[in-house]
């Protein structure tokens, strides 16, 4: 699938777009018949939306993270559904989100992406954040958050993988 250079929604109108008409039926089934998350599928499917929705503001340099957490294991389990998952990049992003996770150890320095990315969340969303994606903060705060992945906005109004300076290297540009 190719990118698309059409206008995109982000933010609170895409999460809501998604969370109301997007199928995540048979995501939710196998997190549910895996036992892979203690947490209600539909409050984790709300704050993915929320989460996923970002990408479209995400400013030039703009780190972004996705933490540790059942909202993680939400993104994985999309991913292995990789048409389900290319539909909903391509369709709503007009780009895929390559992902590319970082480990259980996250490298030095990213940790100021967290509360950046929970205050850019916050600024959306307000009082309807997910409490999923609050817990983030709080989290942060007792200094157990880890982050899972990271993304940087770019000039063309994607995201890059490749948070310079704190990222591995070879990760992927998304085009």
């Amino acid at each position: 699938m190719q990118a698309s250079s059409k206008p995109r929604i982000g933010g609170r109108a895409l999460a809501a777009l998604l969370n109301r008409k997007f199928d995540f039926a048979p995501i939710k089934k196998r997190l549910l018949a895996e036992g892979r998350v203690t947490k209600d599928v539909e409050g984790l499917q709300l704050a993915f939306c929320q989460w996923f929705s970002m990408f479209p503001k995400l400013q030039p340099g703009q780190t972004y993270v996705m933490l540790f957490d059942d909202v993680d294991e939400f993104f994985h389990v999309l991913i292995i559904h990789t048409e389900t998952y290319e539909k909903l990049c391509f369709d709503h992003l007009g780009f895929k989100v390559h992902h590319h996770p970082l480990g259980e150890s996250s490298p030095e320095g990213i940790g100021a992406g967290i509360p950046a990315s929970v205050d850019l969340l916050e600024a959306e969303f307000g009082e309807e954040l997910s409490p999923l994606l609050k817990e983030w903060r709080k989290s942060h705060e007792r200094g157990a958050a880890k982050v899972s992945c990271a993304y940087r906005g770019c000039p063309n109004g994607h995201v890059s993988q490749n948070v310079e300076g704190t990222l591995p290297n070879g990760v992927v540009v998304v085009h």
